[in-house]
């Protein structure tokens, strides 16, 4: 998971996947971890370094009304294998407060040696 984001600013967070492993995704998504007042919510997508949409063109979140409610998707190309993870709001959230996570699911695989 990515730590606390605002929602309401526009920016891109990357995760670096350690030398010598692919991450492969499952499930992509995001957490509102705490909200006010939210009037529109806001576009995210997630990709990697050097392709910030391939695995979610940017796209409104839809359940993110309150704290604790997410907006999970399946990831465009799960079968490849990621050595960095990125997520983006592309359009901010209209809301007094709002804040999140982002997260991935799936699997972590050491490169043979």
């Amino acid at each position: 998971m990515t730590d606390v984001v605002d929602l309401k600013v526009v920016a891109d967070y990357t995760i670096p996947i350690p030398t010598g492993a692919h991450f492969y995704h499952d499930e992509i998504g995001v957490i509102c971890s705490s909200g006010s007042a939210i009037s529109v919510q806001p576009f995210v997508r997630f990709g990697i370094s050097g392709s910030l949409a391939k695995q979610r063109a940017a796209t409104i979140t839809v359940n993110l009304t309150a704290a604790h409610k997410r907006d999970s998707y399946i990831p465009l190309v799960p079968q490849d294998g990621e050595t960095s993870l990125t997520f983006g709001v592309t359009v901010a959230a209209t809301a007094a407060t709002m804040k999140g996570r982002a997260f991935w699911r799936g699997i972590l695989l050491e490169d043979e040696t």
